[in-house]
């Protein structure tokens, strides 16, 4: 099988690492020459365009930001889809809405290519241990093609179901991981006025049957303010997950609730850091 890679940011660079190491034969391309340079004695090849990467790939991997990025790279008379040879398949990594997916499923359908829909869960970390949370949406067929190269990186790797199934259970695990960031803040808060040692505390739940990777994450003196760098993409993420409860008609729940009110304190926490900037005043380290 031979595998092209779109998307060598902090997620997709290790998975696109991991593919290599399993000596798949590899085919480059970035909209961003430099972030190939890393790639230059991988024994990765290095498409020029992506009629070249088309013509040299029976898997295509996408792992960019968000819908905009997925759909410029995919779609149209001048996108990938476009190029590729009957028979191939587009494996979209990145997070991004279901309807998207489907939408682009539909385009490559028509053009005899398979898509699924395949995000991961886990971080550069996993990835380059191979041990990400593959959640899988599209056709039985075309799970059990990719599931081999889906293995090179991660563990485990689950076919949810039809084409936008495994959106829908990488938004479901945002969302739980971003409402985490209020409720693990809250928990510290509390511990702090009740008189208890914060560290300990922490060393408690670290351990205890409340620990999460938020948690994990969490540094007290800090507060929310240890998430602030993944604000964008929660945001997308969380705002994804509520068209989604929309768009089925399903109410929004204590679980939607509860990750737009981490949303809204990482928002404020980070307007309050830019103005202590432009106020001279240098944040808290």
């Amino acid at each position: 099988m031979r595998v092209g890679f779109i998307g060598l940011g902090e997620q997709g660079a290790p998975i696109a690492q991991r593919i290599i190491a399993a000596q798949y034969p590899v085919t480059l391309w970035a909209r961003r020459a430099q972030t190939l340079a890393p790639f230059a004695k991988s024994g990765a090849m290095l498409a020029p365009d992506l009629t070249a990467l088309a013509a040299a790939s029976d898997v295509v991997a996408i792992c960019l930001r968000n819908d905009a990025d997925v759909c410029q790279v995919l779609a149209g008379p001048d996108g990938l889809i476009a190029r590729m040879t009957p028979g191939s398949v587009v494996a979209i990594h990145s997070t991004i809405a279901p309807h998207t997916c489907r939408m682009l499923a539909s385009e490559a359908e028509r053009r005899g290519v398979d898509l699924v829909d395949a995000p991961v869960s886990g971080g550069a970390a996993a990835a380059r241990e191979g041990r990400l949370a593959v959640m899988v949406g599209g056709s039985e067929a075309a799970f059990e093609r990719c599931r081999p190269l889906f293995a090179a990186f991660g563990n485990p790797v689950v076919h949810m179901g039809e084409t936008g199934a495994g959106q829908f259970a990488k938004i479901v695990n945002n969302a739980l991981y971003t409402a985490h960031i209020a409720l693990v803040d809250d928990a510290i808060c509390t511990g702090r006025e009740l008189g208890l040692d914060v560290e300990a505390l922490m060393h408690v739940l670290r351990n205890g049957s409340g620990r999460s990777v938020t948690m994990e994450r969490y540094d007290p003196s800090r507060g929310v303010r240890s998430y602030v760098a993944s604000l964008d993409l929660l945001e997308k993420d969380i705002g994804i997950y509520w068209r989604a409860l929309e768009e089925r008609g399903i109410g929004p729940g204590t679980l939607a609730y509860t990750a737009r009110t981490s949303v809204v304190l990482l928002t404020q926490c980070a307007k309050d850091l830019k103005n202590r900037e432009r106020g001279g005043v240098a944040p808290e380290s």
